[in-house]
């Protein structure tokens, strides 16, 4: 007998159904994510949960990842003493790759690491 197939996005069907707050988002050909009231659940589309935003000195920014990525997927994290204010990992499941996902560094796109690093140096940027 032939077990069946479980759906593309069940994980996120279960979660949203039992938490009526959680809002879904699809992502389009150009890789924008908008928001769904009621998706198809269409096994070509990405779905996933509108990333909620904290707030710091009036800037916000995704939540990080509360999720482990995925061995060899890539992640991006703020970086505050260089030129430049991210960096992008590949999750090799490492001491170091542990560490910065449980500190909430860990997103899954450079704008999200991009705008928490704005965050971090407003704390205790020296404006002239």
């Amino acid at each position: 007998m032939k077990t069946p197939r479980k759906h593309k996005h069940a994980s996120l069907i279960r979660a949203w159904l039992e938490d009526d707050a959680l809002e879904i988002e699809w992502l389009d050909s150009f890789g924008d994510w908008h928001e769904v009231r009621s998706p198809s659940w269409d096994e070509d589309t990405e779905y996933r949960f509108k990333p909620k935003m904290i707030t710091c000195r009036n800037l916000e920014f995704p939540e990080p990842m509360r999720v482990v990525p995925g061995n060899y997927d890539d992640y991006w994290i703020p970086q505050v003493t260089s030129s430049t204010t991210t960096i992008c990992l590949r999750w090799a499941n490492n001491d170091y790759d542990r560490r910065v996902f449980k500190r909430g560094f860990c997103h899954t796109t450079q704008a999200a690491a991009e705008a928490h690093a704005r965050a971090l140096i407003s704390l205790t940027e020296i404006k002239e």
